[in-house]
């Protein structure tokens, strides 16, 4: 039996984007570089609030052009220099958090939340990312109060997220039904949220309904054809529900569009496990 691969889609909202507005301009790599040169000449020179705030932004925004390419080792070198200026951003420390989960430092990531609340107590972004970091690290019990306090926020744009995460976090306690309401007021926020539709899907197929899991999961790859996990998971609930034929074209989507990878690995021992047609 192929079990249900229990990944998490990143589901952080990443508020340092809305706070400071720096991801809508971004900078192209020739300016990167250059503002790089600067930032190697100037960092010393650092003294009035005025040169303070300016050098604390530059790092800022080119911490957060390499967090958007993907180069977070050196998205961490700027925001840790911008910290050393201003160590009392809640901005800084939540985007702080979010990079050392991309770099798989969950312990760091919950300092770095937990100073950002410290300063703001109200920011959602840092509560929803603080639970998201426990959610990391298996600790769901410590994650689910500050989803919780995130999604009854009235004023957080984006409660799709600490909803989602809910379901998440409630899937992996086995209380499945609270997990099913979490995902459909998340799906009622935002209907075309893939988090939200894979959790769900997860929910029903854990507790058999196969029907309604194949309906979400063929909706969410219409959204996002290019993501080879829902296929997978496609495949699996058609392979429950003893659709042969669709579950081995899901499967050879998995391999065609992650090939080498660890899930085109378990997508054709499956295949192989698959009766004959």
């Amino acid at each position: 039996m192929v079990s249900i691969r229990h990944t998490v889609i990143p589901a952080g909202a990443i508020g340092w984007n809305r706070t400071k507005g720096f991801l809508r301009g971004g900078f192209p790599p020739v300016r990167l570089v250059a503002l790089l040169m600067i930032l190697a000449a100037g960092v010393s020179c650092v003294t009035s609030p005025e040169d303070k705030k300016q050098k604390t932004n530059v790092l800022w925004r080119n911490g957060v052009a390499f967090y958007r390419q993907g180069d977070y080792t050196s998205a961490l070198k700027q925001f840790l220099e911008a910290e050393k200026i201003n160590p009392d951003d809640p901005e800084l420390q939540n985007a702080l958090g979010q990079t050392y989960r991309a770099k798989e430092r969950n312990d760091l990531a919950v300092e770095s939340f937990r100073k950002a609340l410290s300063v703001r107590p109200d920011y959602s972004d840092a509560k929803n990312n603080l639970g998201t970091a426990y959610m990391d690290m298996g600790k769901w019990d410590l994650a689910i109060p500050y989803f919780q306090e995130a999604a009854a926020d009235l004023t957080y744009e984006t409660p799709q997220f600490p909803l989602s995460n809910l379901g998440w976090a409630y899937h992996n306690k086995k209380n499945y039904g609270l997990a099913e309401q979490y995902y459909i007021k998340a799906l009622k926020r935002a209907p075309t949220f893939i988090n939200a539709l894979r959790g769900l899907a997860l929910t029903h197929m854990a507790t058999g309904r196969y029907d309604e899991a194949i309906r979400l999961l063929e909706k969410a790859v219409e959204i996002s054809p290019q993501f080879a996990l829902l296929h997978y998971d496609l495949a699996l609930a058609y392979t429950h529900a003893r659709e042969y034929e669709k579950a081995l074209h899901a499967y050879d989507k998995v391999v065609l569009l992650a090939p080498g990878s660890p899930l085109a690995a378990d997508a054709q021992r499956a295949i192989k496990q698959m009766p004959p047609r």
